[in-house]
């Protein structure tokens, strides 16, 4: 998952600015007799530093994403207020957020000094250990926590958190049920809760969750996200559009919103949209192969084939670990007759999955196609190893490496009670026998193939277009 960056921290600073408001030392405003008459107090017309106005002004910049300006405030606080640790916490909180962890760790281990039992300081230290990779103190820290306050709801929902990645829901769920037990409104223990029940597939309290956090934040945009998942769960696409449409608009720049907005309004059959919405998320992330995969599919199912294979290029190039989308690609290139890359783009998938009998026989039915079957029969004599001896996968690789053998094979294909493995193996005798000049035997296949019900072989797709070439296709229709 793409990171959403400083929102994340969100969390952080609603704390820093509750801790702030119990200690801050702001000066009380003198009672209305007191004031000179006829004159209306201003706020900000006057010189001298009010911690509450400075926490509001930061508040302010912090509502419109500029954490840069508002940590730039705090040079202007006044050498008498260079120990308050209200607006310290604040200041370490910030940094924090802003990602300047080193400086946020030299703050707040200043703070923790000056009042080493404060669980809200030693949370705020928790926090920049996590964000900084130090699992260790990060763990040492949060039983400190736990020591001093066994039910304390930050340091729970942490530890939900680290089940959570863990994989561990059952016992995430205790922490966050610990965690609201606590604090009922605790928004990191509500999201939480919410996500590992959508995890274990309890869907009605995962919504209930969600439902409070927007209640208790309204601006968090994860609430309406797994709104919208939900709403996925139960097919009811067009609301999960909507919900997703409202998450955007609080985080528009998080790159798996356009992702899962794409696939709702593909689901509703809005195609355009659903491209729009994965180009977006390309614009936001184009080093991300998931988009491009996405959108490939879709111009593939609308049969934009270049376009679906000049993303399933990138995809490919952005992950090239994933090689399912060699296939995909493959399946594009072989239907441009582009053999040689067709080629490559299955000997990319065989290197990653070298036991696929498709990819296997896919390569070698590339190289015949070339006309290059020495290279066929190096490359099957080594690729064979790995298929089972005498199955009927063995005596198809065998057809192509001996070069004869095929009414053997066919025998043995018109014996096999799978219809997916049948029609699989067909299409390879099919493509030996339209390589070798036979195109009669070829479109007999070819069409017998293109009978089955519902294949589940992407070959079948191959069928239909070569029963297309020949000026068959009505018949397959």
């Amino acid at each position: 998952m793409i990171s959403m960056g400083k929102k994340a921290f969100f969390p952080v600073l609603c704390t820093a600015f509750l801790f702030y408001s119990c200690v801050t030392t702001d000066k009380a405003v003198p009672p209305a007799d007191t004031q000179e008459p006829g004159v209306a107090a201003v706020p900000g017309e006057t010189d001298e530093f009010l911690p509450s106005e400075f926490a509001m002004e930061v508040s302010e910049k912090l509502d419109e994403g500029l954490f840069d300006e508002a940590l730039d405030l705090f040079e202007e606080i006044p050498p008498e207020y260079a120990d308050d640790k209200g607006l310290n916490y604040l200041y370490a909180s910030l940094l924090m957020s802003a990602g300047k962890v080193d400086q946020a760790e030299q703050a707040a281990v200043s703070l923790l000094e000056a009042d080493p039992t404060n669980t809200d300081v030693l949370f705020l230290n928790t926090l920049i250990a996590k964000a900084g990779g130090d699992s260790s103190k990060k763990s040492v820290l949060l039983k400190e926590i736990l020591e001093i306050d066994p039910e304390n709801a930050d340091a729970n929902a942490e530890l939900g958190n680290e089940q959570m990645k863990k994989k561990n829901f059952l016992l995430a769920r205790t922490y966050f049920q610990k965690s609201l037990a606590s604090a009922p409104d605790n928004s990191v223990a509500l999201t939480g809760y919410g996500q590992v029940n959508y995890y274990l597939g309890n869907f009605e309290e995962s919504r209930n969750s969600f439902l409070r956090l927007q209640e208790v934040d309204p601006r968090n945009s994860l609430s309406w996200s797994y709104l919208a998942k939900l709403d996925a769960e139960d097919e009811r696409y067009g609301s999960a559009a909507e919900n997703m449409e409202k998450a955007i608009a609080l985080a528009p720049a998080y790159y798996d919103y356009w992702i899962d907005y794409g696939d709702y309004l593909r689901r509703i059959r809005r195609p355009g949209d659903a491209i729009d919405a994965w180009t977006e998320a390309i614009r936001i992330d184009g080093s991300y192969f998931l988009a491009y995969i996405y959108r490939g599919a879709l111009y593939d199912e609308l049969q934009r084939y270049s376009e679906a294979a000049a993303d399933y290029r990138m995809a490919a190039k952005a992950n090239p670990s994933y090689y399912f989308v060699y296939e995909s690609l493959g399946i594009l290139l072989w239907k441009e007759k582009n053999w040689k890359e067709c080629r490559q783009a299955f000997y990319s998938a065989y290197e990653k999955n070298p036991s696929n009998i498709s990819f296997i026989l896919m390569i070698s039915a590339c190289y015949e196609q070339e006309r290059n079957l020495q290279a066929s029969k190096d490359f099957l004599s080594q690729a064979i190893k790995r298929v089972t001896r005498n199955s009927l996968e063995y005596y198809v690789a065998r057809l192509y490496h001996d070069r004869n053998g095929d009414n053997d094979v066919l025998v043995r294909i018109g014996k096999e009670p799978d219809l997916n493995k049948k029609g699989k193996m067909l299409f390879y005798v099919a493509q030996y026998y339209q390589a070798n000049g036979r195109e009669d035997l070829a479109n007999k296949y070819f069409l017998e193939i293109s009978l089955i019900q519902r294949p589940m072989f992407f070959e079948a797709r191959l069928a239909e277009w070569a029963l297309a070439d020949s000026g068959m296709q009505g018949i397959a229709d």
